[in-house]
């Protein structure tokens, strides 16, 4: 990849949680100046974002237990 297009990849599928791999480490693409920025870039925008809330506060409580608790606190 060019460091275009990891910018224009990494800004497109990245806010939607996506990951791009490599599949071996290369140090001289690491190396480079032009592909450290566009990564630098990359994480800025994704920092930049709101983090997703912890999959205990995304499970909503069951109805069940919901009217259990409200019961047991109206009693």
């Amino acid at each position: 990849m060019t460091s275009e297009q990891v910018r224009t990849y990494g800004r497109t599928i990245g806010p939607f949680g996506c990951a791009m791999l490599m599949w071996r480490y290369d140090g001289a693409f690491m190396a480079n100046a032009a592909n450290q920025s566009a990564f630098k870039d990359v994480a800025s925008l994704l920092n930049s974002k709101p983090r997703p809330l912890p999959a205990a506060l995304r499970t909503p409580v069951a109805p069940a237990r919901a009217q259990r608790f409200v019961v047991t606190w109206l009693v």
